[in-house]
């Protein structure tokens, strides 16, 4: 940033530490939705496994009797296999598109591809109705200050961020693994 405007060079860092900031709060609330989140298993991505998930996902939120928009955040393995399905055809009136690898919903799932970053070892996906809970973010101070480190400035700043779901929407919340599904009794 030498020569360059001092209120410019003060923009840029705050959106570039914004940016990683947002990415670092993501990855917390996706660790936290997975705390909360009841366990659904998928043994593999077979379309015969992914179709039974999605029905028996589909029937539990029925139960649930949930109103709003089921959302369904998965790996790139998983998402490549619903988009990959049998059933995903213009007959079906499916809207999946091989061409921009894209596909808007999935037996009543609005699906969004995420990194696997966004998730813990053996997770497949994140499934919770939208805008099921919080995430907040507050900014008490952001400054530049006279570094004591290098010759120039520094960028200061300190908030708090969380999220939050009411303890009774988290039977709504729930995480699809690898592994068998254990028949019940």
């Amino acid at each position: 940033t030498v020569n360059a405007d001092f209120q410019s060079a003060v923009a840029d860092r705050l959106d570039l530490q914004a940016q990683a900031k947002v990415q670092l709060f993501d990855e917390k609330a996706s660790a936290y939705l997975s705390s909360v989140a009841g366990v659904k298993k998928l043994a593999d991505y077979s379309p015969e496994a992914v179709l039974a998930l999605f029905n028996d996902l589909s029937s539990t939120y029925v139960n649930l009797q949930t109103v709003g928009v089921k959302l369904a955040k998965v790996r790139p393995e998983l998402y490549n296999a619903i988009i990959d399905h049998p059933i995903t055809t213009t007959a079906k009136s499916s809207s999946a598109n091989i061409d921009e690898n894209g596909i808007v919903s999935f037996k009543g799932f609005k699906i969004e591809e995420v990194p696997d970053a966004m998730f813990a070892e053996n997770e497949l996906a994140i499934v919770a109705i939208q805008n099921i809970g919080r995430q907040f973010t507050g900014i008490d101070t952001v400054r530049t200050m006279e570094s004591e480190d290098f010759n120039g400035v520094a960028l200061q700043g300190a908030g708090q961020a969380g999220e939050y779901i009411i303890p009774a929407s988290r039977k709504a919340v729930l995480k699809v693994v690898k592994g068998t599904a254990v028949p019940e009794a």
